[in-house]
């Protein structure tokens, strides 16, 4: 495995320069978060305006993918492009992503 690009999506920010730039301010990603039935509650999120899933995966596959694996691809393009050029075709290169925790959207609609 070899790493020559770096992505980002985060409550900081979802892009390199800015997700660093309030890292190194020490700005806190944590926001009150609230649901219904629940009481307030911390948690970290991630900006879907911010992030522009469909501009990487396309309208169609951001509503047939489950959320993380849309946060993951957003990364992982931006890991690429941080990349450059590197002389190999697109169809030689592959990545293998996968959660077993953070799926449940896609587990409850396929049960």
């Amino acid at each position: 495995v070899a790493i020559t690009g770096a992505g980002i999506v985060s409550g900081l920010g979802c892009d390199l320069s800015g997700f660093w730039d309030q890292l190194l301010a020490g700005t806190s990603a944590a926001r009150e978060v609230t649901l219904p039935g629940l009481p307030p509650l911390p948690a970290v999120t991630v900006d879907d305006d911010a992030l522009d899933a469909e501009a990487v995966v396309g309208r169609r596959e951001v509503k047939r993918m489950d959320r993380v694996g849309v946060l993951a691809a957003v990364a992982a393009a931006q890991a690429v492009a941080d990349a450059g050029a590197h002389g190999i075709a697109p169809e030689r290169i592959g990545a293998s992503i996968a959660c077993a925790a953070c799926q449940c959207r896609s587990t409850q609609s396929n049960l």
